[in-house]
């Protein structure tokens, strides 16, 4: 005979079961919640990197159309004064040379989709900065526009105290001569900052070390040329392109031209100038030493 189960454990055995089923439902639904929880979260930061991605390529796009213009501005200004400016000829060709170069470095990094700092920004930086001082210094009437505190401010004396005290104190040097109440202080930051300029390219690229890498480069006074010297410090860093070594050398060439050309004292101001041209002066070196720095 069939054994007879209860009604009292029949219903027991159900609600048994009927309570395991609702804690195995509710647990596939925490779980459903949980995972549409962390997929709602990842869709909202995958959207929300989505839109700072888009917001950096617009200011970025943004930034550069205006430091664009900004250079063809300075570009049209001093094609308008170059056959007619009282500054020396070489000086007026370095200015001109440097701007072809970072043109033809322009061309390189569009081809070739660079697109970092050393490759991109520092070289229109510094195209920029010759060109707008260039026209600065032929203009007479420049506004004076900068306080004269300014100055003696810098961002890059740490940096080059960390590289050489020397390096620093001769900075320090140069910034505490830059004084628009010295009638000769072009001349005196121009001389000190033409000494960083040789003593930094020699700490990056001492002539034993060039010359160990390249015993077949080109000397002048027994040692490696600027343009070697160069070539070995972009080589080390693995970002050598003859591009940028072409525009390097011009930016170089083209600041120790002004320094000739300052101490000469072919400017017509002798080189008295008012903070605002000053202040162009040293942005022009102290953004150059930057570049340099970072290379």
């Amino acid at each position: 005979m069939a054994k007879r189960i209860s009604t009292a454990k029949l219903s027991q055995a159900i609600n048994k079961y009927n309570q395991a089923v609702r804690k195995y439902n509710s647990a596939v639904k925490k779980s459903v919640n949980d995972y549409n929880r962390l997929a709602q979260q990842h869709n909202t930061q995958v959207k929300r990197n989505i839109e700072n991605y888009n917001r950096a390529v617009r200011k970025f796009n943004t930034d550069q159309r205006t430091r664009r213009q900004k250079l063809n501005h300075a570009i049209s200004s001093f094609n308008s004064i170059k056959h007619s400016s009282n500054i020396s000829t070489s000086y007026t060709n370095s200015v001109e040379r440097l701007e072809k170069s970072y043109d033809n470095l322009n061309y390189y990094n569009e081809s070739n989709q660079r697109n970092s700092n050393i490759f991109v920004d520092y070289p229109l930086q510094e195209t920029q900065n010759s060109l707008e001082l260039y026209n600065a210094l032929n203009n007479p009437h420049h506004a004076e526009i900068t306080p004269t505190e300014s100055l003696q401010n810098s961002y890059i004396h740490e940096e080059l105290t960390n590289i050489s005290f020397d390096l620093g104190d001769r900075w320090k040097g140069a910034l505490f001569s830059l004084n628009p109440s010295n009638p000769d202080a072009s001349r005196h930051f121009c001389t000190s900052v033409r000494e960083i300029f040789t003593l930094l390219l020699d700490i990056k690229a001492p002539d034993q070390m060039v010359l160990n890498r390249f015993p077949d480069c080109e000397l002048y006074n027994s040692s490696p040329t600027r343009r070697t010297k160069i070539k070995y410090v972009l080589t080390e860093n693995s970002i050598h392109s003859d591009e940028l070594i072409s525009f390097l050398d011009a930016d170089i060439n083209e600041i120790l031209s002004l320094f000739r050309t300052l101490n000469d004292g072919t400017h017509g101001n002798s080189g008295k100038f008012n903070t605002t041209q000053l202040s162009l002066l040293k942005q022009r070196t102290e953004d150059a030493l930057a570049y340099m720095i970072e290379l």
